[in-house]
C-alpha cells in the first residue's frame, strides 16, 4: 500500500498544467500592461491626458 507522500503521476501532471496556466496568465498580463502603457504614452504625446 503506497504511503501518503508517494509520488502520484496524475497529481504531478495537475501541477504541470497549473504551472503552464500560470505562465500563460503572466504572459497575458505582461502583454496587456505593455499595450496600456503604449496607449497612455500615445494619448499623452497627442496632448490628451493618459487617464
Amino acid at each position: 500500500m503506497p504511503g501518503p507522500y508517494r509520488s502520484n503521476p496524475s497529481f504531478r501532471t495537475g501541477f504541470v498544467r497549473l504551472g503552464a496556466l500560470g505562465l500563460a496568465l503572466n504572459a497575458v498580463v505582461w502583454w496587456n500592461s505593455l499595450y496600456i502603457d503604449a496607449a497612455g504614452l500615445r494619448a499623452f504625446h497627442d496632448g490628451g491626458s493618459p487617464a
